[in-house]
This record gives C-alpha cells, sequence and structure tokens, in this order.
C-alpha cells in the first residue's frame, strides 16, 4: 500500500559511504484485501572506491544487503534472504576520439 526510500552518501575524494534505508508497507494477496504480507523495513551499506585515469575508471564496491537481518516476503510464502554480501568491480572506458559538432 505505502512504500518510501531514503538514501544517504558521504563521499571524500575517490571513497564513497552510503545507507540505503526501504520500507514497503501492506502488499495485500487477495483480492478483497483481507490477506496481505507484513509490512518490513531493509537497510543496506555500502562503501565504493573509485580511481579515475585520462579516459577510463574503476570503482571497486562491496555491500551489506539487509544489515538488520529481516525476515520479509516479496510473494507470498517465498521467503527472501537474510543478510548477505555483495561485493564487485567496475570499470569505464571513454573514447578520446570522440568529436562533438554543432
Amino acid at each position: 500500500m505505502y512504500s518510501g526510500l531514503a538514501k544517504a552518501t558521504i563521499e571524500f575524494k575517490r571513497l564513497a559511504i552510503s545507507y540505503r534505508h526501504n520500507y514497503t508497507g501492506y502488499r495485500y494477496t487477495s483480492t478483497d484485501n483481507t490477506q496481505y504480507l507484513t509490512p518490513y523495513d531493509l537497510g543496506s551499506a555500502n562503501i565504493s572506491y573509485r580511481i579515475k585515469r585520462k579516459n577510463s575508471s574503476a570503482s571497486a564496491y562491496f555491500q551489506i544487503n539487509n544489515i538488520w537481518n529481516k525476515e520479509y516476503q516479496l510473494l507470498l510464502n517465498r521467503a527472501m534472504p537474510l543478510q548477505n554480501f555483495e561485493t564487485g568491480i567496475s570499470f569505464s572506458f571513454n573514447n578520446p576520439n570522440k568529436t562533438t559538432t554543432k
């Protein structure tokens, strides 16, 4: 029925730390709205480090999902994972020969 999302990020030079909080309200599972899933709050924390070069950049991150280790369901009788971790590296390449025309 209701949902909301809030995110706070702190950046210093190449390092970024963020926290995201998501609220999901009642989700009805019957056509007459008498049965529903319990509302839930989820939080996640992320830390990332970015390296930028002339024509490319790379960033590495580590994220904790469901930081408060809450039990919740997106669909009836389908449990979602408790606290879990995610990590990754991404690369971005720019085309140095790209020209713009007016």
